[in-house]
């Protein structure tokens, strides 16, 4: 939207869904505000959010939600408690309705984005009271309210202003009572096309290993009547989870571009539905990218995910390696076992793969999303977004102390996805004629911190807690 110097004030009205919300109660609103960094002498302000009633054109205030708000890049409101009561709703009669009005003032262009009303979660029976109480009655009282574990870290959840510092995660295990860092809300996208049951495990491994403040936004691109049905389910009880469904299928990286705009946080991860996460997986890759803003992405080691893979990169016939579980060992255990092996060096990466990376969302806005044009299927789009990022003067890195398992995309079959792989190699070279993708390789082939890694994990012998072996190949020699 653009206001003119002539105009000066204008109110955008949206209708509210009353069925959504017919017997009243407590509600959250998100919205998004953005200025263009090519507007840079807009200045549009917004004096007031506010819930109304219409009837005809003309919007009475029934209460107020935010008031003054100077959006300065971007500016996101969340998770705002509003309170509709039965009675207004009741009052409701002919041809008035619901809605919320949105008064812009100033001149220049502003993006609104993502408006959400919806209704607020009933916390759902966990494992800690509230507190202790010196009456006896209060006390027994609170004993029948308990919270979720989650919600019993003291954990506070920082600004969701691009401008404002933001202080880096504590590197302590989520359960320690001292933790008092700030954390910020963390969307997590999972595209899905079909595969109910990865994405089953998926959401199973996020809830018992993810402790910072985080939503799932699951993309269904189109998917099968079993997988849509397992998903309206999945949402309905868990109030972290939201499905957004596309009836006809409109391709990975469009998918992805959508979801992304469709998301609110300052932080979001892209997470592939053929993976499972791993103990303080998300508070890790937080901790590297606090690190720097400068620094746009930030991705994990995983088992099968091209130069991020360990402890082998390479296949014996050449093709990208999909390393198997030593023996006796469970996702979770082989992370702590990466974990205390690595030397937790954070190296830069030129590259980044796609099956899990955590991006700060100014970066993306500043370069753009995914290329879904050139990259429809879902090959070759993160290459060419990492290659933009570093044009722009932003850094990637890899979190070599976290370790995300990966299946291997289900999606396609195997001969199908060499030949999108291959017709997606050949696009990006025809993009970049004059960048070697080739020296970029090297340069991840030859990383010290990676490979040092792998030769510790090659060598390690479970039963002795040491290294054994002093003639494993370093992988730049294989």
């Amino acid at each position: 939207m653009t206001l003119g110097a002539s105009e000066g004030y204008r109110r955008i009205v949206i209708p509210i869904d009353v069925s959504a919300a017919s017997e009243g109660g407590r509600f959250l609103f998100s919205c998004g505000f953005r200025r263009p960094h090519t507007s840079i002498t807009s200045q549009v302000t917004i004096p007031e959010i506010f819930l109304g009633t219409l009837e005809g054109s003309d919007l009475n205030r029934i209460a107020s939600i935010r008031k003054r708000l100077t959006p300065d890049g971007t500016l996101r409101v969340h998770d705002v408690p509003v309170v509709i009561s039965a009675g207004t709703l009741a009052d409701l009669e002919g041809q008035k309705q619901l809605a919320l009005g949105i008064d812009l003032q100033g001149e220049g262009e502003l993006l609104i984005f993502s408006p959400r009303l919806a209704r607020m979660p009933i916390l759902l029976p966990g494992n800690e009271t509230v507190g202790q109480f010196e009456d006896p009655r209060i006390q027994e009282q609170s004993n029948l309210l308990t919270l979720p574990s989650n919600w019993g870290r003291r954990r506070l959840v920082s600004s969701s202003r691009l401008s404002d510092a933001m202080e880096p995660a504590s590197s302590t295990a989520p359960d320690d009572e001292s933790t008092t860092a700030a954390s910020p809300l963390v969307q997590i996208i999972v595209p899905v096309f079909n595969a109910a049951h990865d994405t089953g495990e998926l959401l199973t491994s996020i809830e018992k290993h993810t402790s910072l403040p985080y939503e799932v936004l699951l993309f269904d691109d189109g998917s099968d009547a079993h997988t849509k049905d397992f998903l309206r389910r999945v949402t309905e009880h868990n109030p972290r989870v939201t499905i957004i469904s596309h009836e006809e299928n409109v391709g990975y990286t469009r998918n992805i571009n959508l979801a992304i705009q469709s998301s609110t946080a300052d932080f979001v991860v892209i997470l592939n539905s053929d993976t499972i996460v791993t103990p303080r997986w998300l508070e890790k890759l937080h901790e590297v990218i606090s690190r720097d803003h400068q620094i746009a992405g930030v991705g994990p080691l995983s088992n099968a995910a091209s130069w991020q893979s360990v402890p082998q990169v390479k296949a014996p016939d050449g093709t990208w390696a999909v390393n198997q579980l030593p023996p006796g060992m469970d996702t979770d255990q082989y992370s702590r076992l990466v974990e205390d092996l690595s030397e937790a060096q954070f190296p830069d990466f030129p590259l980044l793969n796609g099956f899990c990376t955590l991006f700060r969302r100014a970066a993306l806005e500043q370069v753009g999303l995914f290329d879904d044009l050139t990259f429809p299927r879902g090959y070759g789009e993160e290459n060419d977004l990492c290659i933009r990022l570093g044009q722009a003067g932003f850094r990637l890195c890899v979190a070599d102390h976290t370790f995300v398992y990966h299946k291997k995309s289900r999606s396609f079959g195997s001969e199908l996805r060499k030949e999108i792989s291959r017709e997606a190699s050949g696009k990006l070279r025809a993009k970049y004629p004059d960048l070697r993708i080739d020296q970029l390789e090297s340069q991840m082939a030859a990383n010290a911190a990676l490979n040092m890694l792998r030769m510790k994990l090659l060598t390690f012998n479970p039963e002795e807690h040491r290294v054994l072996r002093d003639d494993a190949v370093p992988f730049e020699q294989q």
